[in-house]
């Protein structure tokens, strides 16, 4: 995903959850980019790349600085961070030939609406559900 449409998503989420802000509650935007590593983002030092957009979403928002992964591959690794379980506990163990994500399980967009968010997912699934 290129920075400027990253950079439109961020927005467009931030603008729709104003609601939620009035009501005291923070805005969350939790932003998942496949193989960026951090060395690729000037947020995080990089030399090579400008990214002044991810910049000031790291200086205004939160930002990882200690962020360790249970699974290298993406569709393994976005439904840990779906479910909070380890691969042989969600059933998602590799990105290809396998049976698709189990949805019926508790995530965090499901939690996250229960507490009154709206949520969403944009971009790469890649949990073929």
């Amino acid at each position: 995903m290129s920075s400027r449409l990253l950079s439109a998503v961020a927005l467009l989420l931030l603008a729709s959850s104003a609601a939620i802000a009035a009501e005291g509650r923070p805005n969350i935007v939790f932003i998942f980019s496949d193989d960026h590593a951090y060395q690729s983002i000037s947020a995080y030092g990089s030399k090579i790349n400008e990214t002044p957009n991810i910049d000031r979403l790291a200086r205004e928002g939160m930002r990882f600085d200690r962020c360790y992964v249970t699974n290298s591959l993406c569709g393994p690794s976005r439904a840990c961070i779906l479910t909070g379980k380890y691969n042989h506990k969600n059933g998602f163990l590799q990105n290809v030939g396998q049976k698709p994500f189990d949805g019926s399980q508790v995530t965090c967009p499901k939690l996250l609406q229960q507490a009154g968010y709206q949520t969403a997912i944009v971009g790469k699934w890649h949990l073929g559900s």
